[in-house]
């Protein structure tokens, strides 16, 4: 991660090693997407560039427009995902995304212990849906061995309950995300 800048090149007092350090500075630079592990905007920054702050386990892309930084997107590197700019994603797991067009997402984890079948109920932290626009998507994140199956049993505006039936020999976790109007 890093930010550098080719600065000002006078041919007649650059030399070939310091160009071919500033060259391998401004290459380490657009590689990492101009970021910051403390947060701040590249000095040399100019209207339209992204630069990515690093400085916490959710990464934020920044645009700068002429004036401020404008937040694109953030970069959840715990959970490896990625949602649109701070407007519309609150922060948390399980977590809800608003989009401008009143598209509502939201998603999550469920642990699934050890034993002989799971019914658990997950609820939409913030959800007014109409129970006949949501769309589901299930996920599972390791252990799931070929004679379990999971799958969502029954809903309601509140949320879902996701069952799993089978002899549950690992532990495994289901992603699910839920979107709707």
């Amino acid at each position: 991660m890093s930010q550098a800048s080719l600065g000002t090149l006078p041919p007649s007092t650059t030399s070939g090693t310091q160009l071919s350090t500033l060259l391998v500075n401004w290459q380490d630079a657009v590689h990492s997407g101009h970021s910051s592990a403390l947060g701040s905007r590249p000095s040399y920054v100019t209207m339209g560039m992204q630069w990515i702050d690093t400085s916490g386990p959710t990464w934020k892309v920044y645009r700068y427009d002429g004036a401020q930084d404008i937040l694109e997107n953030q970069i959840d590197t715990t959970n490896n995902k990625a949602y649109p700019g701070s407007s519309y994603y609150n922060g948390a797991i399980p977590g809800v995304i608003v989009h401008p067009s009143g598209l509502m997402e939201q998603f999550g984890r469920v642990t699934v212990p050890v034993g002989t079948g799971y019914t658990t109920f997950v609820a939409f932290p913030h959800s007014s849906y109409a129970t006949t626009n949501i769309l589901f998507k299930l996920t599972y994140v390791g252990g799931l061995n070929t004679n379990v199956f999971y799958g969502v049993n029954a809903y309601n505006q509140g949320g879902f309950t996701l069952e799993v039936a089978g002899n549950i020999i690992v532990p495994f976790s289901i992603d699910w995300e839920a979107r709707g109007f």
